[in-house]
């Protein structure tokens, strides 16, 4: 059985690929990520695009990844972001955009 994001522990790290393999395009608060490793082009909302964005800057947890999207736009901390992050994470674990990261 594949873990998934939500099924993880919540000490698992993520990180994005190199920023050399991902081309981002913005648009408004959405963003077109082409992956150079795949060849395929990745359309992210406004939370996608800044959990990727964190994940290029550094490892995190779900948790982190939350608490700094909420840091950045002054949100309280609630369950439908996590849910959305965590959902995000999922597709970006399959679409080999993330990998685990050791601690």
């Amino acid at each position: 059985m594949r873990r998934t994001a939500t099924a993880l522990d919540e000490a698992r790290r993520w990180r994005a690929l190199p920023a050399e393999d991902l081309l981002w395009e913005s648009f408004g608060e959405d963003a077109v990520v082409y992956n150079r490793r795949s060849g395929e082009t990745h359309f992210l909302n406004c939370t996608a695009a800044e959990t990727l964005r964190i994940l290029q800057d550094r490892a995190a947890t779900l948790a982190e990844v939350v608490a700094e999207i909420g840091g950045r736009f002054g949100l309280e901390p609630q369950a439908g972001l996590a849910e959305q992050v965590g959902r995000a994470i999922e597709e970006f674990e399959r679409a080999g955009l993330i990998c685990w990261s050791a601690p």
